[in-house]
């Protein structure tokens, strides 16, 4: 009960690291201080609110708006998305620019069908390139979603 409560609370924090840790150790400190005075685990957890609570008022007392931190975070991993997203397909479309496709059973350049079978086509870098700038448009574009649905809420 106690662990999770600490975890939960580490995950909401948006601190710098040796905050972090001073506040876990913290919390350490508050559970085993409750304990020696017989206080239960869950009426310490009672005592100190929801973690997410908990981690909004600790994040105040160091003075760091996390709601605003998690947002810019939140811009950041959608833009790096983004240009993910346009960096692939770019390299997509080169990729496929000026490619001759080959009719299927021909061999090299040859015009005609010939009867020597291709076994195995390899890999296709233009589809990959193409997919993996289609995924992370639409990750971009999700996290875009969830950051306006976000900021609206809190307004």
């Amino acid at each position: 009960m106690k662990n999770s409560y600490i975890s939960r609370v580490r995950r909401k924090l948006t601190l710098p690291h040796d905050k972090k840790k001073e506040v876990m150790r913290d919390l350490e400190d508050i559970f085993a201080t409750a304990k020696e005075r017989g206080e239960s685990e869950a009426e310490t957890i009672s005592r100190l609110g929801a973690p997410d609570e908990y981690a909004r008022e600790t994040e105040a007392a160091f003075g760091v708006d996390g709601a605003r931190l998690r947002r810019k975070r939140l811009a950041v991993v959608a833009f790096a998305f983004a240009f993910v997203a346009v960096v692939a397909l770019a390299f997509g479309v080169a990729a496929g620019y000026g490619v001759q496709r080959i009719p299927e059973g021909a061999i090299g350049y040859a015009e005609a069908m010939t009867d020597i079978e291709v076994e195995g086509a390899g890999f296709d870098v233009y589809a990959a390139a193409l997919g993996a700038g289609s995924v992370a448009a639409c990750a971009a574009i999700a996290l875009g979603v969830a950051a306006t649905v976000t900021r609206k809420r809190r307004e």
